[in-house]
């Protein structure tokens, strides 16, 4: 995917990135002041930061939407390819860049997260090892209190049940209120 080629054809300072919603162009703060739809080219402002584009960017506004798609479409080059590790679903992924560290992105557009990439294989496994404890607990925390909450909810079920077989069993003859 060619996002570099288009940070380098606008002359594009801010921060890209690909996400699953497309190519963002944003800051430290907020990382989708724009983005860009890489099937289609079309390009839309955060409407937080109206004009962000005519102030910073006009050749990217004004661009043609199939113009952006073939700068998308051309493969990027990179001066170096550093290995740089990140974790997801118990896998340890390994990517490659041209600099490790925040705010740098891999070569396939991903930011590189302080805490969540590093060239630290070994760190990187034990970010993960810890965020799954965490997830564990967490979770774990969870279902006691929804099972807590169940059995409340089963208790209630249980009287009202008794309520109306006492109810039947003591005025069989008068029919329920309709």
């Amino acid at each position: 995917m060619g996002w570099k080629v288009l940070k380098e054809m606008f002359g594009i300072k801010h921060y890209v990135q690909v996400t699953s919603d497309g190519i963002c162009i944003g800051s430290s703060y907020v990382h989708n002041i724009v983005t860009i739809n890489p099937r289609t080219g079309e390009v839309h402002e955060n409407p937080t930061f109206r004009n962000f584009l005519r102030d910073n960017y006009p050749g990217l506004l004004e661009a043609k939407p199939d113009d952006i798609v073939k700068l998308i479409e051309t493969p990027d080059t990179f001066t170096t390819s550093l290995a740089v590790y990140t974790y997801e679903n118990g896998d340890i992924i390994e990517k490659q860049c041209e600099e490790p560290g925040w705010p740098n992105v891999t070569h396939d557009g991903c930011m590189m997260y302080r805490y969540s990439f590093s060239a630290d294989k070994d760190k990187v496994v034990a970010w993960a090892k810890r965020s799954a404890a965490r997830a564990i607990e967490h979770t774990s925390d969870y279902l006691a209190k929804a099972e807590r909450e169940l059995a409340e909810i089963r208790s209630q079920l249980a009287g009202y049940v008794a309520d109306q077989a006492k109810l039947e069993a003591t005025y069989p003859t008068i029919e329920k209120a309709k």
